[in-house]
């Protein structure tokens, strides 16, 4: 007589594991996954990164603007945008890379 299926099989596609792979802290997770305060600190830690090197970045940018943009508003209006633009994109790939990197 086959068994009734259980509720944790391969065939549902979520084998439990009982202990975070980082660090091995005993907690129920879906196999591979990481837990709550892995993933917040891995969170916190592309935010700060991010952060630092979309700054330092963006200055570089905008100092480089400044020295050869003219004078004319319309441009100076278009460069800001750019660099605004610029900070947001940075950012935003810098924190997915090191999500990535870091988990």
């Amino acid at each position: 007589m086959l068994r009734p299926l259980s509720l944790q099989t391969p065939l549902r596609g979520v084998l439990v594991e009982h202990e975070c792979p980082r660090c091995g802290r005993e907690v129920e997770l879906p196999f591979g996954e990481i837990c709550a305060q892995c993933r917040r600190e891995i969170e916190r830690r592309a935010r700060k990164v991010g952060r630092f090197v979309s700054l330092s970045t963006t200055i570089v940018l905008a100092g480089y603007v400044y020295m050869g943009v003219p004078e004319d508003s319309t441009e100076r209006m278009v460069s800001a945008m750019a660099i605004l633009a610029w900070y947001l994109l940075t950012g935003a790939v810098t924190r997915r890379i090191m999500r990535e990197v870091r988990k």
